[in-house]
């Protein structure tokens, strides 16, 4: 409830809707938020009974939300013309799609992506390619960020450390050939 209330109020209310307000107005909207989170988290728990079994439910639900999440993630990371209503745009459109997807295979029966676990990773995946698709098309018609404000943010736009190690047992590729190494050998002992 928390991190629902906090991500509401402050990274999207605060930042897009009500910018300058009283503190106590800000702290009237959590509390607002609060009782809505929990009435969703109730709504929730009757949506879950429905499924036949909770692994069902909670790829359903990661094919909903977390594969556009990870699209923006990804795209918010690494590519620095990203931009905010880029990220918004194609987040909400891809969960939009996953959940219609959801609703046109589930409740109109108007086409099925394979069984229960299947249908969610195909889902998955169109809803992925979408937000992927929208932020970036959204992001080429929005004015991005300065790049100073994207440093420690984007991977191309943070400094790198460099770590000159002189000890041979500590180096990165000494160690990587350590682990592939073991794993093989637990491979055929186990296989």
């Amino acid at each position: 409830m928390t991190a629902f209330n906090t991500v509401w109020t402050y990274d999207l209310y605060k930042s897009y809707i009500r910018k300058e307000a009283p503190d106590n107005h800000y702290l009237w909207m959590g509390r607002i938020v609060t009782v809505v989170g929990i009435l969703l988290s109730v709504a929730t728990a009757y949506i879950a009974s429905n499924f036949s079994s909770i692994m069902d439910y909670v790829q359903a639900l990661f094919s909903i939300f977390n594969a556009p999440l990870l699209a923006t993630f990804l795209l918010g990371m690494f590519w620095k013309r990203t931009t905010p209503w880029g990220g918004f745009w194609g987040l909400l459109i891809g969960t939009i799609c996953s959940i219609a997807l959801w609703l046109m295979e589930q409740s109109l029966h108007l086409f099925s992506l394979g069984s229960s676990e299947g249908s969610s990773m195909w889902r998955a995946l169109i809803a992925w390619v979408v937000c992927l698709a929208v932020t970036i098309i959204v992001s080429l018609f929005t004015k991005p960020k300065p790049d100073s404000e994207l440093v420690g943010l984007v991977y191309s736009m943070t400094p790198k450390a460099t770590v000159v190690e002189t000890v041979w047992y500590k180096r990165p590729k000494v160690l990587a050939g350590a682990a592939l190494l073991i794993f093989v050998v637990l491979n055929i002992i186990f296989f």
